[in-house]
Parts: structure tokens; sequence; C-alpha cells
């Protein structure tokens, strides 16, 4: 189960919902850690200053992991010229790193969230 966009939970065969006060976050079980990090950082998106299209690159990290550039334009179906904004916006924010690692013999730039602890 997936509760408010970034909470995942393992809940069985069956899940009953009835009505009742309005919750901004169910829990049901332990969290991991990897979701705990991350948790704090998206659910300050709704207070930060951040373009649509910054948001929607943090969601699309947020569920794929490590991503190049070009592969954030194939899954956003964004410009180019809107994702290199987004990228920077979100580097001088601290919200993502940008790394350099080996995919099969070359070199590549991805980008991935930054864990809060850095």
């Amino acid at each position: 189960m997936i509760i408010d966009g970034s909470i995942r939970t393992y809940v069985g065969n069956e899940v009953k919902i009835t009505s009742g006060k309005p919750l901004k976050l169910i829990r049901i079980g332990e969290v991991s850690s990897a979701i705990g990090r991350y948790e704090k950082k998206i659910s300050l998106l709704a207070n930060m200053d951040l373009p649509p299209s910054a948001k929607f690159i943090l969601k699309i990290l947020e569920y794929e992991g490590q991503l190049t550039q070009k592969e954030i334009i194939e899954k956003t179906m964004l410009p180019g010229r809107t994702v290199r904004n987004a990228l920077n916006i979100l580097i001088r924010k601290g919200l993502i790193q940008r790394q350099v690692i080996i995919r099969g013999n070359k070199e590549v730039i991805v980008y991935s969230l930054k864990p809060t602890g850095q």
C-alpha cells in the first residue's frame, strides 16, 4: 500500500477502509529508513517555491531512483531546456545530487534525491 504518495507498506490480502475524520497521513506497520529519509524532503515540497517541472522531476526521481538527464526527459516528456533548468534549481536548493557513475564501459552523469543527512 502507498499512502500519501510516499509511505509504502505491506498490508496483506485485504484492506478495509471506513469513513472517519480526514487524515493527512496513515501509517500501517513500520516504514523503512530509506523511505523515512525521503519522506520529510518530499513533504516539504508543499511549502517550497519550486516550479511545477522541478516538483515533477523530484517525484520521478523518488519513484525511479538514479536517472540521466536524457532518461528524465523521456520519462517526463518535458523539453530538454525545462529539464536542465529544473535540475539546476533542485541542485541549488540541495534536493538532488549529480554524480558521475560507470554504466557499461562509459561514464554517465546521473541525478538522484539527496539523502537528508547530506
